[in-house]
């Protein structure tokens, strides 16, 4: 097992038309209309296929396709060699992405076990959370909470990206009307970064806020402020009851992290597998854990999430998972395209830890080859 030989790797940008008229984040100028990604494909010797998901990649992703895998068990050294020598992270890190995940997805079929086993194997189940997208009115987003309450779902994040904060704190309270204490209810305020459409929250409208979704019983408050304004992250975690949430969009690093916190910026932890690769979002959920602190893996499409399930699967401290839902643009049809069959969430709100090996999902090549744009 341990001297399978690569034989090939390569990686094609893929775009996934969604229905008209596409959706729209509150971050963004225009609507999003296709899920685009690239997709990393290591074949072995011995026959077995790796598949691994990133964002669209730059000249790096070239210059890693071009580096000599020596064996897919050497995860470490090809981890340090590549962000020491091609990526800076966020600058680069989704090229490397792609294929670490490829090379876990391949250990897990060589040692016919899915790879959260590998990586520790807490649990086999985690609840789900549907994470919106679009800003509607508040009676909308009330009547997707109750559908989304009859079909299994638990927990529901909405975006609070407002330009008048009151508005979104009535949007919650709407939702929280509508479905009582059926669901949990998290709230993004989408302020971790400065190129972000307005508003711009201060500290003193993100300390309002926290106050008034404690109130409605809020889990969790994410980005409010900027991603480096940890002075600021801090004394928001020490005055409110609920948790505050982000790191998404910051350095992945392990020392970066650490400081954060050391410096009580965030009580939850939100690195991206795309961002960061499944082994290093695995260390940061020890490093979190070590602080007492919760992570929970900010995720979106398909073999995104079966990615981001795996490291769940196998951190004590990761109590959900987020999933993209948004009726009738982004389904599970929709999102999860390219898998043979989509994550389901159960009645109770749960999604199972896919369980056969590596990745525990099967890919649809054919599907997949449909919506390739360019082979790298």
């Amino acid at each position: 097992m341990d001297q399978l030989r690569i034989d090939d790797v390569e990686a094609r940008r893929v775009s996934i038309p969604l229905k008209p008229p596409g959706f729209k984040w509150p971050h963004l100028w225009e609507r999003r209309k296709s899920i685009d990604f690239t997709l990393v494909k290591i074949t072995t010797g011995e026959g077995l296929i790796g598949y691994g998901m990133g964002s669209y990649p730059g000249p790096q992703a070239r210059i890693l396709l071009a580096e000599e895998i020596a064996s897919p068990f050497r995860i470490e050294p090809l981890f340090h060699r590549v962000f020491d020598k091609i990526c800076h992270p966020w600058g680069g890190p989704d090229c490397w992405s792609g294929v670490e995940i490829a090379l876990w997805d391949l250990i897990g079929k060589a040692a016919r076990q899915p790879v959260y086993k590998l990586l520790g194997g807490y649990k086999d189940k985690v609840k789900a959370y549907l994470s919106t997208i679009e800003i509607k009115k508040p009676e909308d987003h009330a009547r997707d909470a109750v559908n989304a309450l009859e079909k299994g779902w638990r927990a529901i994040k909405l975006r609070a990206h407002r330009m008048n904060p009151e508005e979104d704190l009535q949007t919650v309270k709407a939702v929280r009307d509508a479905i009582g204490d059926e669901m949990e209810i998290m709230v993004d305020a989408n302020q971790a970064r400065l190129d972000f459409m307005p508003p711009r929250w201060s500290f003193m409208t993100a300390l309002k806020m926290a106050r008034a979704l404690d109130r409605l019983d809020v889990v969790w408050m994410e980005e409010p402020l900027d991603k480096d304004n940890w002075d600021g992250l801090r004394k928001l975690c020490e005055e409110c009851d609920m948790y505050i949430a982000g790191a998404e969009c910051n350095e992945p690093s392990l020392q970066i992290m650490n400081k954060m916190l050391a410096q009580g910026a965030f009580d939850i932890i939100q690195p991206d597998v795309i961002g960061s690769g499944i082994w290093n979002v695995r260390k940061l959920a020890i490093l979190a854990e070590a602080w007492g602190r919760l992570l929970v893996p900010h995720s979106g499409w398909g073999l995104n999430i079966a990615a981001s399930l795996q490291v769940v699967g196998a951190s004590p401290n990761s109590p959900y998972v987020e999933m993209l839902y948004e009726p009738p643009i982004v389904v599970e049809e929709v999102r999860d395209t390219g898998l043979t069959e989509p994550l389901i969430v159960d009645r109770e709100g749960y999604v199972k830890i896919p369980d056969k090996p590596g990745l525990g999902v099967e890919i649809d090549e054919g599907t997949l080859k449909k919506y390739t744009i360019e082979k790298l």
